[in-house]
Formats: C-alpha cells, structure tokens, sequence
C-alpha cells in the first residue's frame, strides 16, 4: 500500500488515481492514515463479502425457539461428516463439493491487476 499525505494528493490526484488501480493508496494527515483509494473493482469484490453479524442480544426469544426448532434437510446430510486427519486430499475436498446443495454456485475468484509498462516496438 502507498502512503501519501493530504497535500501530496490533491496536487497529484490524477497520478493516484492510476496507482490505485493496482494497490491501495493510503492518504494521511498529520502523519496519520485517514482515507484509502481502492479501484472500483476491489470495492465492488468487497461489497461482494460484507455480510452482517449479529450477536446473542439481536435474536428475540421467538428467533431463538424457531431455531432450536429447526429441522437440517436430509441434502446437508453429507456434510454431516468431517473428513479423518488423513482423509484431508484434494480427493476429500472434491467429494465434499459434489454433496453440497450449492455446488452449482459460481465462484469468482480473485485475479490480480498487473501494472502495464511500456513496450519499444
């Protein structure tokens, strides 16, 4: 991550603009970090994970009841079993995925953003 100062920024927005797209820019004042500049990219990839949590104190007595009541369907059933020490293969991770209800999710993994240079042709 780049640390820049407040000053150092607003006279050269532009330059970290373009920097951001690669890393982060961390502007700071007084010596301290304030704001970071990400790319719209990493921003939305963090929207993408931000989940709430709630705590004991959210859930009403009712919440609590329904789900002491709650029944797992048989789907999870697989689940159920964790693999031995020496079940833990890439083989364990396959079967595991197979069982699962959501195997038909798509995953986006994360792809790194790689600075371009300039070329002499």
């Amino acid at each position: 991550m780049i640390k820049v100062s407040a000053a150092d920024f607003q006279r050269n927005i532009g330059k970290y603009q373009d920097l951001a797209l690669t890393q982060p820019v961390a502007v700071t004042r007084n010596g301290r970090e304030r704001t970071v500049m990400i790319s719209i990219e990493e921003y939305h990839r963090l929207k993408r994970r931000d989940r709430q949590v709630l705590g004991l104190d959210d859930f009403t007595d009712a919440d609590v009841a329904a789900l002491e009541q709650a029944h797992v369907s048989d789907a999870f059933k697989a689940l159920d079993d964790e693999p031995k020490p020496d079940e833990q293969t890439g083989e364990a991770l396959i079967r595991a995925i197979q069982a699962s209800p959501y195997r038909d999710i798509d995953i986006e993994p994360d792809r790194a953003r790689l600075p371009v240079r300039g070329v002499e042709l």
